[in-house]
């Protein structure tokens, strides 16, 4: 059995295009989340009712980010390896590793959103720099000043 190498060009290559197809991903993906933001503000009147597609362009949305999320993911098992993969397999591979990021993301929202203590932490940092803020002020110092006056 004969191994298929690549051309030492080829592999220099490739991680510099795939950056540049990454990022017109990007871009599209960016474009499809803005046209939907856009058809979340329209309304619709049926039977004299006004409805809204608020929530319709919110489940658009993070479709689009989660389906874009699966093909980024697919596209790096399909292009990265130096073997053949196969479609199928990347994927899979994709989308599995999609679900698992999502299921972690949700997770991180909820325990950022309802366990975590962090914003006391963030509020008393702010209130603190905020205090030294005016306390500059107030003997003149210019506000990117640290306080001290090389006294």
């Amino acid at each position: 059995m004969k191994i298929k190498r690549r051309h030492f060009l080829v592999s220099a290559a490739m991680p510099y295009f795939f950056i540049v197809f990454l990022g017109l991903g990007l871009l599209i993906t960016t474009v499809v989340s803005g046209i939907f933001q856009f058809i979340g503000t329209q309304n619709f009147i049926l039977f004299d009712q006004p409805h809204s597609l608020g929530p319709l362009a919110a489940f658009l949305i993070y479709l689009t980010g989660v389906t874009g999320e699966v093909l980024l993911l697919s596209a790096i098992y399909l292009v990265m390896p130096v073997g053949r993969l196969s479609w199928r397999h990347a994927l899979i591979g994709g989308i599995t590793a999609a679900i698992l990021w999502e299921i972690t993301r949700h997770i991180l929202v909820w325990y950022y959103t309802s366990m975590s203590q962090i914003q006391l932490v963030w509020f008393a940092y702010d209130f603190d720099r905020g205090i030294a803020q005016c306390r500059n002020w107030s003997v003149g110092l210019p506000p990117w000043s640290s306080g001290d006056r090389g006294v």
